[in-house]
């Protein structure tokens, strides 16, 4: 009459050497007409990430508006149980942040305080932020492109990431 119960999957913590590996593979993943600016924007979205300690959904809800690139800060709206949370970065994160504008700014993308942080790559009427599904997908291609999987041979989960960051804090 119950459900059967889940087992519990251990987080698969990844090494710094492992998030610099999926790094530098992420500038090799394919680039089309439609995703033009895949590159950057998924360079973008692990290093918050894993620098961070974001969870997927509050990388996903982040507009412009939310990074004070003056203070350092990451303002996280409507977080976990409706909370509302200031999250400090580094100078390196906040000069990747810098970086990644400058690219938006030249491909003229929005750049309104309203519109999302991460840019799917497109114009117009398609123009908006990236899918969980999108990000999922290149969070997977990342990872076997960098040979980077968990010990039973898959690729870790997004939210590793977090639980990486968690103990290297």
């Amino acid at each position: 009459l119950f459900p059967r119960k889940l087992d519990h999957q251990a987080p698969f913590l990844l090494t710094k050497a492992e998030v610099a590996r999926i790094l530098f593979k992420t500038a090799t993943l394919k680039v089309g007409w439609q995703n033009s600016f895949r590159r950057p924007t998924m360079r973008l979205a692990w290093i918050l990430l894993y620098c961070c300690g974001l969870r997927r959904g509050e990388l996903l809800h982040l507009r412009l508006a939310d990074a004070d690139m003056d203070q350092g800060i990451l303002r996280i709206n409507e977080t976990k149980f409706h909370k509302t949370r200031l999250v400090p970065f580094s100078s390196s994160v906040r000069e990747e942040l810098r970086r990644y504008l400058r690219q938006r700014r030249r491909q003229s993308f929005p750049m309104d305080v309203s519109t999302p942080l991460l840019w799917n790559g497109r114009q117009g009427d398609e123009g908006g932020p990236i899918s969980p599904a999108t990000l999922t997908s290149n969070w997977v291609c990342a990872c076997q492109s960098a040979g980077v999987f968990s010990h039973h041979g898959r690729t870790p989960r997004i939210h590793d990431l977090r639980h990486s960051f968690a103990v290297e804090a």
